[in-house]
């Protein structure tokens, strides 16, 4: 793309498909949901009793952009675990098309949004010494 036309153009398109799709039965939840969260966000504000006072705009910013953060982690978790569920029980070596036996772990890393623990399929071919991961389930 040239320019930032095209990103712009690129960024509206994507914003006009997600408020078609927010008329949808999947945007309602999702709308649902979030207002939901909000709600229980002031309740636990109101029950600790940080919200006597009007807090500053900065302050009221700081805990929708943390839940933002722990819905990237918890969705990372459910996709990879999702994904980790549908992994076959065994795969062929892509070198030497050895048959090896497909395990399932746990691997903690740092996403953008912070540390997170991703279910992930994992294998390891004998003749070839090699772990093998994602390339040879696809």
């Amino acid at each position: 793309m040239h320019g930032n036309g095209g990103m712009k153009g690129t960024f509206d398109s994507i914003l006009e498909n997600v408020h078609r799709r927010s008329n949808r039965p999947t945007g309602r939840k999702k709308k649902r949901l979030l207002a939901e969260v909000a709600e229980v966000t002031v309740e636990v504000n109101q029950l600790s009793g940080s919200m006597y006072t009007v807090p500053h705009d900065s302050v009221i910013e700081l805990q929708p952009h943390e839940l933002e953060r722990q819905l990237s982690r918890t969705v990372q978790q459910w996709l990879m675990g999702k994904i980790t569920g549908n992994t076959p029980r065994k795969t062929r070596c892509p070198d030497c098309q050895t048959i090896c036996d497909v395990s399932k772990r746990t691997r903690a890393i740092t996403a953008l949004d912070g540390d997170v623990d991703l279910l992930e399929p994992k294998a390891y071919c004998r003749q070839c010494r090699q772990d093998l991961f994602s390339r040879c389930w696809k």
